[in-house]
């Protein structure tokens, strides 16, 4: 998954054959923010953590923690998926985690200048 897509790559209704990813992969990126001492964020997205999951089987988790403090925001983003296949008949599930999982990589940051 690219963290640049803005949006759901999975987009079928139905889904006849497995999904396939290159492989299994844990991707982190942290994003550093300063602040100077006039600037202010007033719109912080929540963290959110999600788990494609089904039947005992753990597909996959997508993790986002966001911290504030008074001249920095820090955007933690882990995306973690643990099987390359994922059989057809859990793509619905795979749709909405990645529908999810963008919606929150969309969220503004607004900061705002005093």
């Amino acid at each position: 998954m690219n963290y640049l897509e803005q949006e759901n790559p999975f987009k079928q209704k139905k889904r006849r054959f497995p999904v396939e990813l290159e492989h299994p992969y844990s991707d982190n990126k942290t994003i550093l923010i300063n602040l100077s001492p006039v600037d202010t964020a007033t719109v912080i997205p929540q963290n959110l953590s999600l788990v494609l999951q089904y039947g005992g089987i753990q597909f996959g988790k997508f993790t986002y923690k966001i911290g504030y403090e008074r001249n920095s925001i820090r955007v933690s983003i882990r995306w973690d998926m643990y099987k390359s296949i994922i059989p057809a008949e859990y793509y619905d599930f795979l749709k909405e985690f990645t529908a999810k999982a963008i919606a929150k990589l969309n969220e503004p940051i607004i900061i705002e200048r005093k």
